[in-house]
């Protein structure tokens, strides 16, 4: 063996079956004058019988790791939770044609095909491997992946050789009984009739390519309910919501920030009528927890608080389905700086830090314990333990005005803060008029994030990664000037927002980046000290260019000009017109904040 790199794909049971659990007959693509003379003389050289097994990518991320294989690394397939296949890579060649020919038709066809020698076909708990040998959080993956070197060092410390590892796959394998990888006896050879044309492909991305579709359903939705929104709002709102289970929307009144979070709900089926959304208004006087969840009165009965019934029917099902199967839940949280956030919230603050992978689901610290019930045993027995489980999503809802409480910097680094402030009051002539739209039937897997941690995402995203954390580096080194700079916390869960962004294939990556410097970044700055305007015109310069002084005078006057004239040449469009407004706040009253 030439190399000791391990690879692990994910499999399409169609495409499983046409050329890993069968061969692919080199003879028939010569004849067919589809491969071309110097793959078929290399491969007719490894291959005797002239009969190969092989897979393949699609011209996505997943090329990196095709370009980055080598004769003699080990590759494994994942597929439903498990490991189904195990096979040394021989040989790897570029060929649209070749891919077209032997696998299902698709809009992205397969591009960059490697083949495979000593396949074992296996049926094995996937956690076996990913999880007790490679150490990964999850059991499951999306997408090809390289181990990183200091997994794989750890594997050979143990095992010596890719073949002893292979060896010790098959003996779990042979150990295990369980569920046959589902599987059609075929054909001997492949028959290109028998392929369906409206077959979707499903491989290397796995269910990722139906996301947009499915965000373009709900869009459609929210459309057919009376409910217009700016373009990449719904988007932008998915992905917030996916990086990270809290999500304030914010801005005056009468924007549609509640109706958003009601509509979407309702889009993907989780309505008042089933149990699965709840919207609760804030009242000015809360002031702890308790007001959320129950208390105990002077008699020592339990009164539910209002949103412990949602809670307790969303840890039932995360407890009792796997992700497949599980529902999510939302809760909304109306007005939501009527009172103060940090004294009623701060439990659930404080618990979503403890967030941890368990079983393969999400879990935290809990709630309520057995002595927050005092003598009501009944409720002791229903409500304690409760923690908040990963199909469960709080949307806040806020308007910053004179009558509501602002934000600390404790609730502004665990949420993406969505603003609604610019609207376009002529905007009804594309309402639509179907008062029935369909829902969209998903599972929690659509909400729910895969990662708690950045080291989660490596290696598979660790270009886009790098490309992220040096720009947001950057804006760290301005901001630290005030002690205004981020910490791991929110640098993971934009880096979180982008990868899904470039997965799903949602918005472009300078859109998806403008949003979270304004959402994750922006809000932290306010306040009246001369540093503060000093910091607003770096950053400007280094997210929009050009040069300004204080010389100048009139600095956000400059500033908008210069907006003005190369607005289609900025980048991070929306994060510049928020700093200019902010710099126009300064000047004009010595104090500046993001809400305006």
């Amino acid at each position: 063996m030439d190399s000791n790199n391990i690879f692990t794909v994910t499999g399409d049971t169609e495409n499983y079956r046409r050329t890993i659990k069968n061969e692919v007959n080199l003879d028939e693509l010569k004849s067919e004058n589809i491969i071309a003379d110097e793959d078929y003389k290399n491969l007719s050289g490894i291959y005797k019988s002239n009969r190969i097994k092989c897979w393949g990518f699609q011209d996505n991320r997943s090329k990196q790791n095709w370009e980055k294989m080598s004769s003699g690394d080990l590759c494994l397939m994942y597929r439903d939770k498990k490991i189904v296949m195990a096979g040394f890579i021989t040989y790897k060649f570029e060929s649209v044609e070749v891919a077209e020919y032997i696998w299902k038709p698709s809009d992205s066809p397969f591009k960059f095909i490697f083949c495979l020698k000593e396949v074992s076909i296996l049926n094995l708990p996937s956690k076996e491997i990913l999880v007790e040998e490679f150490g990964y959080e999850s059991p499951s993956i999306r997408g090809a992946l390289r181990l990183a070197d200091n997994r794989r060092e750890n594997l050979m410390k143990e095992y010596g050789t890719l073949e002893n590892f292979k060896r010790e796959i098959e003996r779990m394998n042979e150990q295990y009984d369980g569920e046959e990888y589902p599987i059609d006896d075929p054909p001997d050879q492949i028959d290109v009739g028998e392929k369906n044309k409206d077959d979707e492909i499903d491989i290397s991305i796995d269910d990722d390519s139906k996301v947009k579709e499915v965000v373009n359903d709900i869009k459609d939705y929210i459309a057919a309910m009376g409910f217009t929104y700016p373009e990449g709002l719904i988007e932008n709102f998915y992905l917030s919501l996916k990086s990270r289970s809290f999500v304030l929307l914010a801005g005056i009144s009468g924007t549609g920030k509640t109706q958003l979070v009601k509509q979407f709900a309702n889009a993907i089926g989780c309505t008042r009528e089933n149990g699965r959304f709840k919207l609760v208004s804030v009242r000015p006087d809360w002031s702890d927890t308790s007001d959320l969840l129950g208390y105990t009165n002077i008699k020592q009965e339990f009164q539910k608080g209002p949103v412990i019934d949602i809670i307790k029917k969303a840890v039932s099902e995360a407890e009792n389905y796997d992700q497949g199967k599980m529902k999510p839940y939302i809760v909304c949280l109306d007005e939501m700086n009527l009172a103060r956030v940090e004294y009623y919230f701060s439990d659930f603050l404080s618990v979503m830090e403890t967030r941890e992978f368990q079983s393969e689901k999400i879990v935290t610290d809990e709630l309520m314990s057995t002595g927050d019930f005092g003598g009501d045993e009944m409720a002791r027995q229903e409500f304690a333990g409760l923690y908040l489980p990963d199909n469960l999503y709080i949307v806040g809802t806020v308007n910053m005005d004179e009558t509501t409480h602002p934000f600390s910097k404790k609730v502004l680094d665990r949420a993406n803060t969505i603003e609604f402030n610019r609207i376009d009051l002529m905007n009804y002539s594309e309402l639509a008029t179907d008062n029935s739209p369909d829902q969209v039937t998903v599972d929690n897997s659509f909400l729910s994030t895969e990662y708690l941690k950045l080291i989660g995402t490596l290696p598979r995203n660790e270009e886009l990664v790098e490309k992220t954390t040096s720009e947001l580096q950057e804006i760290n080194d301005i901001l630290a000037q005030a002690n205004l700079h981020v910490g791991y916390r929110v640098r993971d869960e934009i880096n979180f927002y982008i990868i899904y962004n470039e997965r799903f294939n949602l918005l472009e990556y300078e859109e998806a980046f403008d949003y979270q410097i304004l959402q994750k970044i922006l809000p932290k700055i306010q306040g009246s000290s001369r540093q503060l305007k000093d910091i607003l015109v770096e950053l400007y310069e280094f997210i929009a260019g050009g040069e300004f002084t204080r010389e100048q005078g009139d600095l956000s006057s400059n500033m908008r000009s210069h907006l003005r004239k190369n607005e289609d040449e900025i980048s991070y469009n929306k994060s510049a017109k928020k700093i200019v407004d902010m710099m126009t706040r300064y000047e004009q009253d010595g104090f500046t904040a993001y809400w305006l």
